[in-house]
């Protein structure tokens, strides 16, 4: 009889049963609980309340977010002249880049998309006699697309010089036979080097850290 040889997994098969672990954790600990807090934001719930009675709990729709993000006599207008005036320049710069032909289509609605929001977000604001429900969302959104919009960039520009840095020691590593070579092998250009990879690497470690948001 002949010894039957055990069946090898094709490639696609493989990489779907490595896949499952990830897919797994991944839809228990991110995707689950995400939906999971979308329905509890569409109730009125009591956390110690549903823990003792899970009927104690009402729902009320969007009600919950209107509190959070509305308010009483709310008006529109160009109340953020910045914001707007910069979010006017990105859909007249979106219009000229897409019928030149330097973007895609799907960049330009993205990009219109983003611009447009810049335009129409920062507009409501409470009129004569009203007032935000809850003061301190639209303050917090605020301060947290400040806070990425300053370390984002920070962290991207240092990685690449961090990059950039290492790439230029390795070179001169390997050039070490050469002009190039030998001068990069003498100690003050070594030590130059040197210092600036640490340096890098210690701001690319204090801008990953969220040190650099508190300031």
């Amino acid at each position: 009889m002949r010894e039957r040889r055990p069946r090898q997994l094709s490639q696609r098969q493989a990489a779907l049963l490595l896949l499952i672990p990830f897919l797994a954790t991944y839809v228990l600990f991110l995707v689950y609980p995400f939906f999971r807090g979308v329905w509890i934001s569409l109730h009125d719930w009591n956390l110690l309340a549903v823990a003792f009675n899970p009927d104690a709990k009402d729902f009320v729709g969007l009600r919950n977010y209107e509190r959070v993000m509305w308010g009483s006599n709310i008006e529109w207008g160009f109340a953020a002249p910045l914001w707007q005036g910069l979010g006017l320049i990105g859909l007249a710069l979106t219009a000229f880049l897409h019928r030149t032909g330097r973007v895609s289509r799907f960049n330009a609605i993205a990009m219109g998309v983003v611009s447009l929001l810049l335009v129409v977000l920062p507009g409501f604001h409470p009129g004569e006699g009203g007032r935000w429900y809850d003061r301190r969302f639209w303050p917090t959104v605020g301060n947290t697309m400040l806070f990425v919009g300053l370390t984002v960039p920070g962290v991207t520009i240092s990685a690449l010089l961090l990059a950039a840095t290492a790439l230029a020691s390795v070179t001169l590593w390997a050039l070490g036979g050469s002009t190039i070579g030998r001068f990069a092998s003498r100690r003050p250009v070594r030590l130059a080097l040197n210092c600036s990879l640490s340096l890098l690497l210690l701001f690319s470690a204090y801008q990953l850290s969220g040190l650099g948001q508190q300031f």
